[in-house]
């Protein structure tokens, strides 16, 4: 008769827990637009000021920008300046036709080539770039575009560039040829 009383208090117990827990979940709504704003700033918060200046300017600065030019697919490279000792993971993802790959960028490298073979640039494409270690993970979705081989000039590829949104990497581009005169 106890052992009776015991499973009848037992599961009277496990009932008021699970809807107390089920009413609990009713009331939570999902993240709002404003939330997710937050979230988005605070990811991206190295943008302003604390990106550092790329080794040239077909480099890649994933901190950045949101758009990139480059000249040819197979000479684009990524850099981060601040990122983790040793080893990060990184996520290269094409949103337009899905193609990803994944793999391991070492810190004492302190550019990594595109992934052409496998992840191949598409002038107008966008892709989602994530780097990770442990704690750390960074992500930025990146539009690349391709600059158009009739511009001759310097000059007529830093416009382009600027017209194009890339206008921090064709005052590069205008720097590293001024400085090489």
């Amino acid at each position: 008769m106890l052992s009776l009383h015991l499973c009848l208090l037992l599961v009277l117990g496990l009932s008021i827990n699970t809807s107390i827990a089920s009413e609990s979940l009713e009331n939570l709504s999902p993240v709002g637009s404003h939330e997710k704003s937050l979230i988005e700033k605070k990811k991206d918060s190295r943008q302003r000021g604390e990106c550092g200046t790329p080794p040239n300017v077909w480099t890649l600065n994933i901190c950045q920008s949101n758009k990139f030019c480059y000249a040819a697919p197979d000479k684009v490279s990524l850099w981060l300046e601040k990122r983790p000792k040793g080893t990060v993971r990184v996520l290269v993802n094409n949103l337009d036709t899905s193609d990803f790959i994944e793999f391991s960028w070492k810190t004492s490298d302190a550019t990594l080539d595109w992934p052409e073979k496998l992840v191949p640039i598409s002038s107008g494409a966008t892709y989602n770039i994530e780097i990770w270690k442990r704690k750390f993970r960074f992500e930025k979705e990146i539009s690349l575009h391709q600059i158009p081989v009739e511009l001759e000039t310097i000059t007529e590829k830093a416009e382009w560039m600027k017209k194009n949104g890339c206008k921090s990497q064709a005052e590069i581009l205008l720097t590293e040829i001024k400085s090489s005169f």
